[in-house]
């Protein structure tokens, strides 16, 4: 595996946390420990190894704050407090399983495949997906007939919201393994998600009668039946889901309250939705939900109780699939264009002389200015989740000056009390202040310059002496030099 880490410190101070599962194990999948110093307000994140354990090194003493999470299971908080001048802090943190939370096992690959299905599983179970997805391709090539492969496959693919290829996957292991509720429970959710109700239905009623005790089969045939108005049969279902998943069906509520509203009993639903808000407050869904609850009792108070359907996209909602790999980035520069004024010729001697004197003006003015920087920094997977994150914050001040003619020099400092080593990625950054320099008088003939049109600010034309509001492009020309000095 690629994810051993050397847990050693050097330090005086080291912070060790260990991830334990309820059974006191060591937890089978990589955690992400959050540690944040309450006294300099600084967030560090950074993932467990392979035993899972983490090791924060150099810990400045005081209290922290560590919150720990994984695939699969709840977050957890915990305190620690660090203090003398020698010391080593060891944190158990014990993560209780997400009774949401689906059963990925190698148990059923053939056992030829069986080391590299339990790295495709870790990594599944990490959120790990381009390393699983290699992975499960390897064991495709000679055991395509598995019914957990193929499994496996669905659930990837689920969470790449590739939605027709999970189908295609879930339903082959579906036919490889009939009996199987977890797979026909995510063969059902796929297809409510493709919208293909009466496959849905089909697919989720089978899987509540090989698999009558597990809930989540039970809120998703409810939900199945809610699309098709089939009111009685939805809130049925929802109601045994509560029952079989006691406090951990609490999504179930959604289509509960739903159910109910449209079967013209207002109060009950609008409690059932109620409930749901208190018991899971940070839910996405929350603001929907609350919308719906206002859309009730207004035609409750008006007596129309029962008049209109009451229906809203909610269980779904409440567990949004990850993003494709592909669709996080942000696009080129020149992918979108801001749209210009039509007929409108583009001033562009007045545009750049305009520009040049407001910098001209800035050097002239401003020889210091100070700020307070905020630094957010954060390494990212192949889908744009952040592995780890940092953020730090920093006194700033800058200068400009022209120590002679046609040469600025640019001047910045921070109260760095670490060196450039111990910041994050070891990156500082510098000159970002220096960019608009490039439209000084004396900069401007070492790029070239184009100018596409009017724009507008905010919704509005600018006025007629506001030169900065027409697009203007520059690149630096070849074989100039850039005569802005950046000083450290």
């Amino acid at each position: 595996m690629n994810d051993i880490k050397d847990n050693h410190c050097e330090q005086l101070r080291s912070l060790e946390v260990i991830v334990v599962n309820e059974n006191k194990a060591r937890l089978d999948r990589q955690a992400v420990v959050k540690l944040h110093d309450q006294k300099r307000d600084i967030v560090s994140y950074d993932t467990t190894s392979q035993e899972s354990d983490l090791t924060f090194c150099d810990v400045d003493y005081g209290d922290y704050d560590v919150e720990v999470s994984a695939v699969g299971y709840l977050a957890e908080h915990k305190e620690a407090q660090v203090t003398g001048a020698i010391m080593n802090v060891k944190l158990e943190v014990m993560l209780r399983k997400d009774p949401t939370a689906v059963d990925l096992s190698d148990d059923a690959i053939p056992a030829a495949a069986r080391k590299e299905a339990r790295r495709a599983v870790y990594a599944l179970k990490s959120g790990k997906y381009k390393d699983a997805q290699k992975r499960l391709d390897k064991i495709h090539e000679f055991t395509a007939s598995s019914a957990q492969l193929n499994f496996l496959f669905g659930y990837l693919f689920l969470q790449l919201s590739d939605l027709e290829t999970s189908e295609t996957y879930l339903s082959h292991a579906a036919a490889l393994d009939p009996g199987k509720v977890q797979t026909l429970t995510f063969l059902g959710r796929v297809q409510l998600q493709r919208q293909h109700y009466d496959d849905a239905q089909k697919t989720l009623e089978g899987a509540v009668s090989v698999g009558p005790a597990y809930w989540m089969a039970h809120d998703f045939l409810a939900d199945a039946y809610l699309r098709q108005k089939k009111y009685e049969k939805a809130l049925e279902q929802a109601q045994r889901a509560i029952d079989e998943g006691k406090s951990g069906a609490k999504v179930a509520q959604l289509v509960l309250g739903q159910a109910l509203a449209n079967l013209g009993r207002d109060q009950e639903g609008v409690q059932a939705l109620k409930t749901f808000v208190q018991s899971d407050p940070g839910n996405p869904a929350i603001p929907q939900v609350e919308a719906l609850i206002g859309k009730i009792e207004a035609r409750d108070s008006s007596g129309a109780a029962g008049a209109e359907e009451t229906h809203t996209d909610l269980a779904l909602v409440a567990s949004p699939p990850s993003l494709p790999a592909s669709a996080w980035g942000p696009p080129a520069v020149d992918d979108v264009k801001p749209s210009v004024a039509a007929n409108v010729s583009c001033p562009y001697q007045q545009v750049v002389d305009g520009s040049g004197e407001r910098v001209k003006q800035l050097v002239d003015n401003i020889t210091r200015f100070a700020a307070i920087e905020d630094l957010v920094h954060e390494q990212l997977d192949q889908t744009g989740s952040p592995i780890t994150k940092e953020t730090r914050k920093f006194d700033y001040v800058a200068s400009i000056s022209e120590t002679r003619p046609g040469f600025l020099a640019t001047e910045e400092f921070r109260n760095l009390r670490y060196g450039i080593a111990d910041l994050p990625d070891h990156i500082v950054t510098m000159g970002f202040m220096s960019l608009a320099l490039i439209f000084h008088p004396d900069m401007r003939d070492d790029f070239q310059m184009s100018c596409e049109g009017l724009g507008d600010w905010r919704g509005k034309l600018p006025g007629s002496c506001t030169f900065g509001s027409a697009r203007t492009t520059a690149t630096a020309l070849p074989n100039t030099r850039s005569a802005v000095q950046i000083i450290r």
